[in-house]
């Protein structure tokens, strides 16, 4: 067995292939050197089963069969690619906007209360509640501000009003 340092292995030949559907649907779009050990990862996937037809596209190193699957993922649309990080330093596609000054929100660009944070509190509280969302996390809901016992308003914290939680530790130090 031989091993090499990755910059050895980005000069060697490398492949695009295209995986299709029985429809003829273009489905992937990938990169490899070793087709071997990479399609035993694709085995994993769900959608290795409606794989039917391959087709490959030799190039002569890594960074032009990169450049290549990158403009090909963003042109043709796979089902299932989606436009991996480093395009951006391959020159595939244009990088991001910057995120802001520390000083806007780069999202509604308000300025921010807290420097530290990306976001100000607005845009911060409708991420947050959207991550939840997507998670299936379901929000706490509001406490309660009538007293169980009297039904009179409370505070939102304890269980019971003053006058109620009084009686009631009147009433337990009684019994105990």
């Amino acid at each position: 067995m031989v091993i090499m340092k990755w910059h050895e292995s980005l000069s060697m030949p490398h492949v695009v292939y295209r995986l299709f559907n029985r429809d003829g649907e273009l489905i992937y779009i990938g990169m490899t050197r070793s087709f071997g050990s990479r399609f035993e990862q694709h085995i994993t996937r769900k959608w290795w089963t409606e794989v039917a037809r391959i087709e490959i596209e030799h190039h002569p190193d890594a960074i032009s069969a990169r450049r290549a699957e990158g403009a090909a993922i963003l042109i043709e649309n796979p089902k299932y690619n989606i436009v991996a990080g480093d395009d951006v330093a391959l020159g595939v596609v244009e990088p991001p906007p910057p995120r802001g000054d520390g000083v806007h929100c780069p999202r509604c660009t308000a300025v921010k209360e807290e420097r530290k944070r990306a976001y100000c509190d607005d845009c911060l509280r409708e991420y947050q509640l959207a991550r939840r969302r997507r998670l299936g996390v379901k929000p706490k809901p509001p406490a309660s501000t009538t007293c169980p016992r009297c039904g009179g308003p409370k505070d939102a914290g304890p269980n019971y009003c003053k006058p109620c939680k009084k009686a009631y530790s009147d009433e337990y130090r009684r019994t105990h």
